[in-house]
């Protein structure tokens, strides 16, 4: 049975077409195709370019969060690396066809990682379909200077934790009694 499962992001979209069983799994990849809003760019695959995707992207995307250095490229077909501070460049390149470039902000490149992340975690889609990363690349020496600032902001609530606690609790406000409001009496006819 021939099956389609589509990924919508607000910048791009992922569509996966394969074949199943009358269970609605679908077990074998026939073709995707990535879709970006941004400049309409199609990026059409198979199961090779798709693995090799997933890879890239996950592996840069990791490495820009933890404010890592370049990455050395896992395929020859996709190479992903940054322009400028907020735009990220992909380029596929497939044998005899021209280099497509999807030039993408941050925002647009962590659509794109959701996008393959939503296809990695439906069950119903490619079950087989395993993200498998090589081992995380070592930090550069600068970027472990985060770990003071959040321990300290750590410390930081738990002193105010405290000082709320030793407060006194103020004593509550006694409620004033409520005055009754004469009833009017209508006037009866004779």
């Amino acid at each position: 049975m021939r099956l389609e499962r589509t990924y919508t992001l607000p910048n791009c979209t992922l569509s996966v077409m394969g074949i199943g069983g009358v269970d609605g799994v679908m077990t074998i990849l026939t073709g995707f195709e990535f879709t970006f809003q941004h400049d309409h760019t199609k990026i059409r695959g198979g199961r090779e370019l798709l693995d090799a995707l997933l890879k890239t992207v996950n592996i840069y995307t990791q490495a820009y969060q933890k404010g890592q250095e370049q990455i050395t490229p896992v395929s020859h077909m996709v190479l992903l690396e940054a322009e400028g501070t907020d735009l990220h460049r992909l380029t596929i390149q497939l044998p005899e066809i021209e280099p497509t470039v999807v030039t993408m902000n941050t925002v647009q490149l962590f659509d794109l990682m959701e996008s393959m992340d939503r296809l990695c975690a439906d069950q119903l889609t490619l079950p087989d379909l395993v993200l498998d990363l090589p081992p995380p690349v070592k930090l550069r020496k600068d970027a472990t200077g985060g770990v003071l600032p959040a321990i300290s902001g750590v410390f930081a609530l738990m002193a105010t934790a405290i000082a709320l606690y030793v407060l006194p609790v103020p004593p509550p406000e006694p409620v004033p009694p409520r005055q009754t409001v004469p009833e009017q009496v209508s006037p009866t006819a004779p």
